[in-house]
């Protein structure tokens, strides 16, 4: 859609873009932009480039950079926010810190505010559940919320709503909000981003007395209470919005696509695998540079005896205030490894690359070549995810269980084929029914152990059984 537009809006063809992504967006997100742009047939220039740095280059030459001076870059935007600290050295641009948050932004002080003038005027809350009761709504409190960056008062308006349940007409929703009526409601999601922003001021990369200039990108950075919230934190430093903070991020763009300028990135997140017992081994901390100069490599060995199939799970986290938040796991498998005898030494690589996407391969001793590892993220349990580590698992199982053909073993093997079928056609009918019928096996196979280990069998036999 983007590139239709842009063909649209330009009379011609277009084959390239810059395309910028969130400072706080994980490896997983970035890799699904560069299959969205490859979906969409246009080549990326350069890297995908985060929005606060491309933000920088917009605003460098209206309010000016010293060599060497840490700006901070707050993006407030509908969905994201994205809080760093960069500095010049006049030609090239270094990222010192990056934090924020993936689902916090003006979408959600919109419904916020929906929810509060359902409230005043005294309509059932059940009015958002209906979509389009929702979509009205929203859209009004966005327009009185814009208006409020400016004035003291506006309207929410909105004459169509309807009873979700009797489909019946309600009366027209119309009310007065004052900026005071409008910054109680809001107060707890500003308080959220505020302690993003100090996160990112606080990490050991940063001078918080240096700063004296804070960019600001977004709708929601024009918002009084945020920038008032802002200015406390850093009294010394003045908030700069001379660049349009709607527009500040795609004239970057345009900026980075024109004089390619060297960015020296880091990534927020750490990583760290996750082993058989769920205890969790730190492979690369929060600050890396990007890309990984040298992969880090982590010794491992084979499960089971000729193994063809060798699989991990990493997790990303991050660390607030010493607190660790570990985020969706996601699985990474290298087929066509050399069969090997049980406890082989394996060694695991993991590197970022210049799109911040983690990157693996195995190493099995005796061989030379390396096998690349690929995977996808559990995220929110997406159904092809979900089909391909149920498939995993059975991989596993089958080739642990070689030498025995018996019991639950052949149904799982045609269970195993069947999926690897769907996989490639991606028919989600066929995808439910054969996940089901993976995850029935699982759980018999699972019961089976149990009472093979109640009978008085050593846990590691009725595994093995």
């Amino acid at each position: 859609e983007a590139r239709a537009h842009a063909e649209r809006s330009l009379g011609r063809a277009i084959e390239g873009a810059a395309i910028t992504v969130p400072a706080y967006f994980r490896d997983t997100h970035r890799a699904a932009t560069l299959d969205a742009a490859a979906l969409a047939g246009l080549e990326v220039w350069g890297d995908l480039l985060d929005e606060p740095s491309a933000a920088g280059l917009a605003f460098a030459p209206v309010v000016g950079c010293r060599r060497g001076e840490r700006v901070l870059v707050v993006d407030w935007g509908g969905g994201t926010l994205d809080v760093t600290v960069q500095m010049s050295d006049g030609a090239n641009w270094l990222q010192a810190a990056i934090d924020g948050g993936l689902v916090l932004g003006g979408d959600d002080i919109d419904l916020g505010l929906a929810a509060w003038a359902l409230e005043r005027a005294a309509l059932p809350a059940g009015v958002l559940a209906d979509e389009q009761n929702r979509w009205m709504l929203v859209h009004a409190a966005r327009q009185a919320k814009e208006l409020l960056s400016s004035k003291e008062e506006a309207t929410l308006t909105c004459a169509k709503l309807v009873d979700p349940e009797s489909g019946q007409r309600l009366r027209p929703l119309g009310l007065g909000v004052s900026r005071a009526d409008f910054e109680r409601v809001i107060t707890p999601l500003v308080e959220r981003a505020a302690r993003r922003v100090e996160a990112c001021l606080e990490s050991p990369d940063v001078r918080r007395a240096d700063l004296r200039k804070v960019l600001l990108v977004g709708g929601s950075s024009r918002i009084p209470l945020f920038q008032r919230r802002l200015a406390e934190m850093l009294p010394a430093a003045r908030l700069h919005d001379e660049v349009d903070p709607m527009q500040a991020v795609a004239l970057g763009a345009a900026v980075y696509a024109h004089q390619r300028p060297n960015i020296a990135r880091i990534c927020p997140y750490g990583y760290a695998m996750v082993l058989d017992d769920d205890s969790r081994v730190d492979v690369m901390q929060p600050g890396a540079e990007v890309p990984t100069e040298v992969p880090y490599a982590v010794p491992m060995k084979t499960r089971y005896a000729a193994q063809t199939v060798y699989r991990l799970t990493v997790t990303a986290f991050d660390d607030h205030r010493g607190s660790r938040r570990y985020h969706e796991p996601r699985r990474l498998f290298a087929r066509g490894v050399p069969p090997s005898a049980i406890d082989t030494p394996v060694t695991v690589e993991l590197w970022l690359d210049q799109n911040k996407d983690l990157r693996a391969r195995c190493h099995l001793h005796g061989h030379e070549a390396a096998r690349v590892m690929e995977g996808r993220e559990e995220a929110d349990g997406e159904l092809f995810s979900r089909l391909l580590n149920a498939t995993l698992d059975g991989e596993a199982l089958l080739e642990a269980n070689q030498r025995n053909g018996s019991g639950l073993l052949p149904q799982l093997g045609r269970a195993v084929e069947w999926a690897r079928a769907v996989d490639q056609t991606r028919d989600r009918g066929q995808a439910e029914q054969a996940l089901q019928q993976l995850v029935d096996i699982r759980n018999q196979v699972d019961d089976k152990q149990e009472v093979m280990q109640q009978s008085g069998l050593p846990p590691e036999e009725g595994t093995r059984r």
